[in-house]
């Protein structure tokens, strides 16, 4: 399952990201969407977890954090 990562800080690194999700299971990929022509990020990632099951719990468990100062929103990426 692909899972949407929303309302990132600027220095939210992949290997942070990596270390929350990787409590509720396996991680296949994470990508920090980055603006093409400026190189910054678009303050939101794309996690990809192979069992569903598990990427739900992550959904339901990490949806609404509070890291770095900013809320997370969590949820199935829809594309």
């Amino acid at each position: 399952m692909k899972i949407y990562v929303g309302n990132l800080t600027i220095d939210t690194m992949e290997s942070a990201l990596i270390r929350k999700f990787e409590r509720f299971g396996v991680v296949n990929s994470v990508q920090i969407i980055k603006d093409p022509k400026t190189g910054k990020t678009q303050g939101y990632a794309i996690i990809e977890m192979p069992d569903d099951g598990q990427a739900q719990a992550a959904i339901n468990a990490l949806n609404r954090l509070e890291f770095n100062g900013t809320w997370w929103t969590v949820k199935q990426a829809r594309f």
